[in-house]
């Protein structure tokens, strides 16, 4: 995962830059590899999944390894993204739903 440290950057929300700009500067760089890394290991171990579901394994992964971070729903599609770019994930083509009925995409891992 050496080629993500680049790639991970803590920038505040244009919208609300006072807490965002708050929040931003707790991250920690090394925490967010952590994160990548759990969504990286749900996704092989899990298959395709949606942001919604890949959110709800990473709290019962979470709840099982107290040594991740805390991590928010945003925060979880920010750093699946950041695997998307580095190459390490992709859309599998397949479409799951959200919890209100939308169709939303579903990622896996790269092998």
């Amino acid at each position: 995962m050496s080629g993500l440290r680049g790639l991970v950057q803590a920038r505040p929300a244009v919208l609300d830059p006072g807490t965002s700009l708050d929040a931003a500067a707790k991250l920690d760089p090394s925490n967010l590899t952590l994160v990548q890394s759990a969504i990286l290991r749900l996704l092989r171990e899990n298959g395709p999944s949606t942001d919604e579901r890949i959110e709800s394994l990473y709290q019962v992964h979470r709840a099982q390894h107290p040594h991740l971070p805390m991590a928010s729903p945003q925060s979880l599609r920010t750093r699946r993204h950041e695997l998307v770019i580095a190459g390490q994930v992709r859309d599998s083509g397949k479409r799951g739903s959200t919890r209100y009925g939308n169709a939303s995409a579903m990622w896996e891992a790269r092998s």
